[in-house]
């Protein structure tokens, strides 16, 4: 596991073992080889990749809690038909209207999104199940860390949709200018 104090750490384990094979010349200061070195990262390679560890199964879960794919939104509304909620309900502008509270309740986006509450209460323990919202005891959710990668999705989804959209007017405001400026030149419509 990498963190901030990581060379520190290594750099104290390197000491350590030198200290303990007694790499000193007068007793007091400790000389480190590149031995030394070698041997304590051969030992946390071998203690961090060992099964026993278990980080392979932290790093597997921890993708899975945040990672989200390009296509989400298709293929949780075709959970959302599995679990019979109705396609009425406007799912990206549930998931903007919950990324832009702290918490939110069923009630509270039942009210926005002018939908029935157990619909909405429904939808929330998908989203849930999907780690995309942390539900507490008391009926609140939050978002999760996979809610801010979704987000991210869909800017770049309407940024794309709003760019292609701008292009198809652009070239059809090209035409028309174009049909205007031979309408100019010549006087008459050719």
């Amino acid at each position: 596991m990498i963190t901030l104090d990581t060379p520190d750490k290594f750099a104290r384990m390197v000491a350590g073992l030198a200290l303990f094979l007694m790499r000193t010349d007068d007793y007091i200061k400790v000389t480190p080889t590149l031995e030394d070195v070698e041997i304590v990262y051969n030992i946390i390679e071998q203690t961090y990749s060992s099964p026993m560890f278990g980080l392979d199964e932290e790093a597997a879960d921890c993708h899975r809690r945040t990672n989200i794919s390009p296509n989400w939104i298709e293929e949780f509304k075709l959970t959302m038909r599995l679990h019979n909620l109705p396609s009425a309900i406007n799912l990206v502008e549930a998931i903007t209207h919950i990324s832009r509270l702290n918490k939110v309740r069923a009630d509270e986006l039942a009210l926005c999104l002018r939908v029935n509450r157990s619909e909405i209460s429904k939808l929330l323990q998908l989203l849930a199940v999907e780690n995309i919202l942390d539900s507490d005891f008391s009926g609140n959710y939050r978002t999760a860390p996979k809610m801010n990668k979704l987000i991210k999705i869909l800017k770049e989804q309407s940024k794309s949709d709003a760019e292609s959209e701008l292009a198809s007017t652009a070239e059809a405001n090209t035409n028309s200018d174009l049909e205007g400026s031979v309408d100019d030149i010549f006087g008459e419509s050719i």
